[in-house]
């Protein structure tokens, strides 16, 4: 599991999701909006770390110390590089999200999104996604 965020206001996985997916036996990447140099890593989060299952990715250097718009903007074509499978929830028409939509929708990439009106921009514009979900798949 790459989980695109932590320590930004604008996170892609909440940090109580990125508990739960840490309580399991699960292999974690995580990837911040900034460089890891320096970076203070919660207790909680040592043990995984030691054992294999926790890492710190960052392309960036140690200058950069705080989350900018451009700076989200490369990180998330980062782990949307490493991903196997894209997971898009929602994309308001002319924002960030349906930019970075439309650059990894020409990757050769698995990506999902929910199958409900208010993603009926992401089918308009032409975005191969592979499988439409709706709600019921997840609860």
């Amino acid at each position: 599991c790459i989980v695109g965020c932590e320590y930004t206001s604008t996170c892609l996985v909440s940090i109580v999701n990125l508990r739960i997916l840490l309580e399991g036996n699960n292999q974690v990447i995580i990837c911040p909006v900034r460089s890891i140099h320096n970076m203070r890593i919660p207790k909680e989060r040592t043990k995984k770390l030691s054992e294999g299952e926790l890492l710190f990715l960052s392309p960036f250097e140690k200058k950069f110390r705080k989350p900018t718009v451009e700076l989200s903007r490369k990180r998330n074509l980062l782990v949307a590089a490493l991903a196997f499978k894209i997971l898009i929830i929602h994309a308001a028409e002319g924002s960030k999200t349906e930019e970075f939509d439309k650059t990894v929708s020409k990757w050769d990439k698995d990506i999902f999104t929910f199958d409900d009106s208010a993603n009926a921009r992401l089918f308009e514009l032409g975005l191969s996604l592979s499988t439409q979900l709706s709600f019921s798949d997840f609860v």
